[in-house]
């Protein structure tokens, strides 16, 4: 934790520089710094996006569900927004209300999403991302090997976090379709969730499954067309 900590304070002091006006020359914040000046992406969408990452560093275990997906959410929503600000597509004050709680529910399907791919990484620390209701629901026993000893019980808590990703999915698809194109294009990674999420589906919930854990096919190309055309 301490050394993320270091690296994240790394990034907060030479983000104010940019903000600062103060002239960069490094192969990654050089190009940021452009986007900045071009898009005025707030500051405070920056400093959001770090505590978000900060607070990933520590080993506090989430009592329910609403914690755990408030929590993955909080660190997810900045990028939507920073994203909106790039594509020169941030609403009007009209559009605002219900583009925000997209940004929301996009950060809670993609943050969500991205904690049970990385579940055997964690696993690896002995780091538990499952809301504590969930595990008691199904009877997880912490103290004991989760894998293979008890696959089933942590299959059928991998199910009841999907069941909500997949309703929330459902609901954002609703207000995605109203959305204009260039502010679509913020959003066009949750294409990749519903792949996922069916992949899951196929492998009956079992996060260290090889197909599970396998990088989508031509992701990259997915995703540019996905943004072009605006759609998931």
């Amino acid at each position: 934790p301490l050394l993320g900590k270091i690296r994240l304070q790394w990034w907060r002091e030479e983000i104010a520089k940019i903000y600062q006006g103060n002239g960069i020359e490094h192969p990654i914040l050089s190009p940021l710094a452009e986007g900045i000046k071009d898009s005025h992406v707030p500051q405070v969408l920056f400093e959001e996006l770090l505590m978000g990452y900060e607070a990933d560093l520590e080993d506090d275990l989430f009592e329910t569900r609403t914690d755990f997906f408030q929590f993955i959410a909080d660190k997810e929503i900045p990028i939507f927004k920073i994203d909106q600000y790039f594509r020169a597509s941030f609403p009007t004050e009209a559009e605002e209300e219900s583009l925000q709680k997209l940004c929301q529910k996009a950060g809670k399907i993609w943050g969500a999403l991205s904690a049970l791919k990385s579940f055997p990484m964690m696993k690896s620390e002995a780091r538990f991302l499952l809301p504590l209701d969930v595990i008691e629901s199904v009877g997880l026993n912490l103290e004991k090997k989760l894998y293979p000893l008890q696959a089933e019980a942590l299959q059928e808590a991998v199910k009841k976090l999907c069941d909500e990703i997949d309703q929330e999915m459902h609901a954002f698809k609703a207000g995605f379709k109203n959305l204009s194109k260039s502010q679509k294009g913020a959003f066009c990674v949750l294409g990749l969730a519903t792949k996922y999420l069916s992949i899951l589906a196929a492998e009956k919930y079992d996060v260290f499954a090889p197909k599970v854990q396998m990088t989508y096919p031509f992701r990259g190309v997915l995703l540019w067309i996905k943004s072009k055309m605006g759609c998931l």
